[in-house]
C-alpha cells in the first residue's frame, strides 16, 4: 500500500475586499482615486450595519433562551417543595 501526502493551500479574503474587485469597477466606470477609496468604504460601512444587526439578533435570541431557563428552573423548584 502506498501512502502519499498532499499539501493543500487555502487563502481566503475576508471583508469587503475579498468581495468586489474595485481596480475593475475603477477602471470600467472611469473612477478617481477618491471615489474608490469612497466605494471600499461604503463596503465597509455595509459590514459594520450587517455584524451590528447579528450581534443585536443573537443578544436577543440568548437573552430570550436565559429568560426561559430561568422559568424552568422556578417551575422546577417550586414543585419540587
Amino acid at each position: 500500500m502506498l501512502l502519499t501526502t498532499s499539501m493543500l493551500l487555502l487563502r481566503f479574503l475576508v471583508g469587503c475586499n475579498s468581495r468586489l474587485p474595485f481596480s475593475a469597477i475603477a477602471n470600467q466606470e472611469s473612477l478617481s482615486g477618491l471615489e474608490v477609496e469612497m466605494r471600499k468604504l461604503e463596503g465597509i460601512v455595509k459590514e459594520i450595519v450587517d455584524e451590528m444587526g447579528y450581534l443585536e439578533e443573537r443578544e436577543e435570541r440568548f437573552s430570550n433562551t436565559n429568560s426561559e431557563y430561568r422559568l424552568v428552573h422556578i417551575d422546577s423548584y417550586d414543585q419540587s417543595h
